[in-house]
């Protein structure tokens, strides 16, 4: 997102600034500046906006061709110059150990993998399908409309799954449930860290509790608000789209989620 967010500027980085504007990412930005505009490292963000369909992929991933080995390579490297550069920076302050993609996009995963540049740890944090649902079809007024993409979404998030467990396979992973998280933030916080093989400290609850560098995604990150478990989906989901979403992914939930 690195590249998209500097040229849009739309979205604040996690200390209150433009991303030109801070001095985190500036340096950074003006040592890459090759890579980050006319590089890779944003392909999977440009080219069909995050897409969970991606037919050329999805045959890599499925039939382990990988044709494009090049790129990957091309990719995994100028992924590697960039987060090297960020790391230096970030050390300036304190001791890195490791460093969170939180992209959350299965076919980066495969490639970054694929790459040999990195030693990864995958950590999947699944949803339930009805609360992925809800939150991917909420702001739909139209009932028509919304109960159409209630059952894309219920097939994306089979899809999704599907691909993750096929990517991660004979990887490093650790899956963990968003609802247990939320609810058992120390027990599944400590389950984490010792898959990482870090002492657990238990004010790691507070997401951002310092000043942070955070760009794009969670809101989260202008604010020290804890991990809190949203299940408004109980109440506020229509009969109907429940039903649409447990007959879909019922067989699914079974295998990626339970």
């Amino acid at each position: 997102m690195l590249s998209i967010e500097y040229i849009v500027n739309k979205h604040l980085c996690g200390c209150g600034k433009r991303l030109d504007m801070c001095d985190f990412w500036d340096g950074i930005i003006k040592k890459n500046k090759k890579i980050i505009f006319d590089g890779s490292i944003s392909r999977f963000r440009k080219n069909d906006n995050g897409s969970v369909l991606r037919w050329k992929e999805l045959k890599d991933i499925f039939f382990n061709t990988f044709n494009s080995k090049k790129e990957i390579s091309r990719y995994g490297l100028e992924n590697y110059k960039v987060l090297k550069s960020l790391i230096k920076t970030a050390q300036s302050n304190k001791k890195i150990n490791f460093l969170i993609d939180a992209s959350k996009d299965p076919y980066r995963l495969a490639w970054l993998l694929r790459s040999k540049y990195f030693e990864i740890k995958i950590l999947h944090i699944i949803k339930l399908p009805e609360a992925f649902v809800y939150s991917m079809c909420k702001n739909e007024q139209n009932f028509v409309k919304r109960w159409f993409k209630t059952i894309r979404m219920s097939l994306r998030w089979i899809l999704q799954n599907i691909i993750i467990s096929k990517v991660s396979n004979k990887h490093s992973k650790k899956k963990i449930r968003y609802e247990e998280l939320a609810l058992n933030t120390h027990t599944n916080l400590k389950e984490i860290f010792n898959f990482l093989n870090l002492k657990y400290q238990n004010t790691s609850k507070d997401v951002f509790q310092k000043k942070n560098h955070a760009i794009a995604g969670n809101i989260m990150r202008f604010n020290s608000r804890k991990i809190l478990l949203d299940d408004k989906w109980k109440s506020k989901m229509s009969k109907l789209d429940k039903y649409t979403v447990f007959i879909i992914t019922a067989l699914f939930k079974r295998l990626y989620y339970n």
